[in-house]
């Protein structure tokens, strides 16, 4: 029997009703005809995985009118193109900055953003922006990170999740995580399992800045040393503990795991 011809959806997102029903809403709006439903719910990272297949022959479109059709609706926010060239680099960040604003927006993603944001913008923003980009740095500079790190033979790649800062991807890192590749991983290989090391790390790293689990000192963000000089290398972890010695709640300093997500705490004294 041969297999009808179908078009395959997948998605995932954080976790939350409705998800199936907006969904499914969207491919019955376009008299489209589910022919297999596959859904998962993870408990661990709080996010939601969907696969579907749809009859081809059912839609009304092929599957780049699906995909532009699908992509707005998927995000439930409105989608924006804003062009930058050489001439309207300023209109067009002013105009990136004015949409941050009237949809009252929580931080910038710069995932594969692959300009350099005017050093004013992000000084307005620090603290709010997130980047992401390979572990291959400062090594492998420039095009075809991936293509280098082969040739030297790498054993091991990875992604860093970080603030933005106007020194180029030197910003408090977040979050961060390895994969061990060998010599029979293609450059393919790498590539793709790059981008999935890429995507967990970006997804963490959100996570932890939302629930307001990454403190960053006020004198990082007015780039000023603080007066009692926590390390500016790491954005803080904050531990809540109770210390007999000190009358209420003192501070364990965390920088490096990530075991600890609680409620965070911090005396006003610390900070300038």
């Amino acid at each position: 029997m041969n297999k009808k011809h179908t078009y395959t959806l997948t998605a995932s997102c954080p976790d939350r009703s409705g998800i199936v029903a907006a969904v499914s809403g969207f491919i019955a709006s376009h008299n489209g005809w589910i022919t297999e439903a596959s859904n998962h719910s993870d408990d661990v990272s709080g996010w939601y995985f969907m696969r579907q297949e749809i009859l081809a022959e059912s839609l009304p479109f092929d599957v780049d009118s699906l995909r532009k059709k699908f992509t707005p609706m998927w995000h439930e926010i409105p989608y924006h193109h804003i062009p930058v060239a050489a001439g309207n680099a300023e209109e067009a960040f002013g105009e990136m900055e004015r949409l941050f604003l009237s949809h009252r927006a929580d931080l910038f993603v710069l995932a594969r953003y692959m300009r350099i944001l005017p050093s004013d913008l992000v000084t307005r923003y620090a603290g709010r922006m997130i980047n992401i980009h390979h572990s291959f740095l400062p090594s492998f500079i420039g095009a075809r990170p991936y293509h280098q790190a082969f040739e030297r033979g790498v054993k091991l790649i990875g992604a860093t999740c970080h603030y933005v800062t106007a020194e180029l991807d030197a910003g408090p890192i977040i979050e961060q995580d390895v994969i061990r590749v060998d010599h029979g991983d293609t450059v393919d290989d790498m590539v793709k399992l790059g981008r999935d090391v890429e995507k967990a790390v970006l997804a963490r790293g959100l996570h932890y800045h939302l629930e307001e689990r990454v403190l960053i000192p006020s004198c990082w963000q007015k780039s000023k040393r603080p007066r009692a000089s926590p390390s500016l290398e790491q954005p803080i972890w904050w531990r809540t503990a109770w210390s007999p010695e000190a009358s209420g709640m003192s501070l364990a300093r965390d920088t490096r795991t990530f075991s600890v997500k609680r409620s965070t705490f911090a005396p006003a004294d610390w900070f300038p």
